[in-house]
């Protein structure tokens, strides 16, 4: 049986893990060594990531916040929820043929990269219709995204 409670306090827990956790590395980045090849200098992107995370982070501390008080006060009923392992089993298996179909240059990146965010969203959706345009859509602006983002702002070559 899953104690609301206790889970609720776990996340609380992990999210202020998380925003300290941000907040050491916001501050303690700064002592890397500059380069020639970066023009905005080696800490700007820990930086940027660091803020993006404490800031989630600051969101799912103040969630879980909210939640663990109204479990306090009004002592919900837990839920029970099946173990999915056939779900579990299949993504294990989706990314073991996401990396070889572009590890073996079947796809490139870029597609092999729809084609598994697409297929893991239908997977985890169990294809409910009226989520079929978001799931791929997602697929389409995330694997396109990404792919953008390494070869042309980071300039990472990429399969």
């Amino acid at each position: 049986m899953i104690n609301v409670h206790n889970n609720a306090f776990l996340k609380f827990c992990v999210g202020v893990f998380l925003v300290i956790t941000a907040s050491a590395i916001f501050v303690n980045v700064d002592a890397l060594s500059p380069t020639s090849l970066e023009p905005l200098g080696p800490a700007a992107f820990p930086k940027a990531i660091s803020v993006v995370i404490a800031v989630l982070a600051l969101v799912f501390t103040v969630k879980a916040a909210m939640h663990l008080r109204r479990v306090t006060s009004a002592k919900e009923s837990p839920r029970e929820y099946r173990r999915r392992y056939d779900l579990a089993g299949a993504t294990v298996l989706l990314t073991v043929v996401y990396v070889s179909l572009f590890g073996f240059e079947i796809l490139g990146f870029r597609w092999a990269t729809v084609v598994f965010l697409g297929a893991l969203g239908l997977l985890l959706t169990q294809g409910e219709r009226r989520k079929i345009p978001v799931v791929l859509g997602g697929a389409l602006v995330v694997g396109v995204g990404v792919h953008y983002l390494f070869t042309q702002v980071l300039v990472i070559g990429l399969p």
